[in-house]
């Protein structure tokens, strides 16, 4: 296994050559996040965030005939390790078979708001 990039808020990576890109976070203060790819054209781009512990993908996104995507809005917990992997894939029109978009790619990850400072638990019943 790939030992993982460890991204900070806001810094962006920049990756050349295989075009697979896995990296690992380490929440310092709970909130939600944006996280986004860019870089060369592809078929497909696919973005995936996992919690250290899960199977399965907290939350993925992906785009196609495009140079981004982004996971936008995903929840993450101070003290909590989260991974990244970017997958930028191109198609032969021939045989339909998948293959790893070379090229130089930019993962990024920012903090959007914090827990404290959200309305969603705002019942609309509170005196003000």
């Amino acid at each position: 296994c790939a030992t993982p990039l460890t991204l900070g808020t806001g810094t962006p990576f920049t990756v050349s050559g295989s075009g697979v890109v896995l990296a690992k976070y380490d929440c310092t203060e709970t909130g939600y996040y944006d996280v986004n790819a860019t870089g060369a054209y592809a078929d497909y781009y696919n973005l995936y965030v996992f919690s250290k512990d899960s199977e399965y993908a907290l939350d993925s996104s992906y785009d196609y005939n495009t140079t981004k995507v982004t996971v936008s809005s995903v929840r993450f917990t101070k003290g909590n390790t989260y991974y990244i992997m970017f997958i930028p894939e191109n198609t032969s029109n021939e045989t339909s078979n998948y293959s790893i978009a070379a090229g130089n790619y930019t993962l990024n990850l920012t903090q959007k708001s914090k827990i404290e400072d959200s309305n969603y638990y705002y019942s609309g019943d509170e005196e003000e």
